[in-house]
């Protein structure tokens, strides 16, 4: 994709709804299991997400640029802008499809392996 706004637009679409969908799913489904520890459980979950994109963020950057290279100042339309050279923005497409391989089986796994409580046995 080489339009920025487009990219922009699908990338948040995308990531909005699927965040939304597990983050809701996975809730949903561990206060099932504890109900009488829903503050725990939900602390849990909202934790386990915070830790996710913690770790991607480092993930991500490690892809994008594992030499740490520093950004450069570039004169741009709008006046002196740091910007990353080529050797960074090159890698940009592949760590974005590295990143989406991960989340796809994260999200795999996480199908798998969700359940609802049923407590119809009492």
């Amino acid at each position: 994709m080489t339009n920025p706004i487009l990219f922009i637009y699908c990338y948040s679409m995308a990531f909005g709804i699927g965040k939304g969908l597990m983050y809701s799913t996975a809730l949903n489904a561990a206060i099932s299991h504890l109900k009488n520890m829903k503050g725990k459980v939900s602390g849990f979950v909202i934790c386990g997400f915070g830790f996710g994109g913690f770790f991607f963020g480092i993930i991500s950057k490690r892809l994008c640029n594992p030499d740490d290279l520093r950004p450069i100042l570039v004169d741009t339309y709008l006046g002196p802008e740091r910007m990353f050279g080529p050797e960074v923005s090159e890698r940009v497409p592949t760590m974005i499809r590295s990143m989406c391989t991960i989340w796809i089986g994260l999200w795999i796994f996480g199908i798998l392996t969700i359940s609802k409580f049923d407590d119809t046995s009492e």
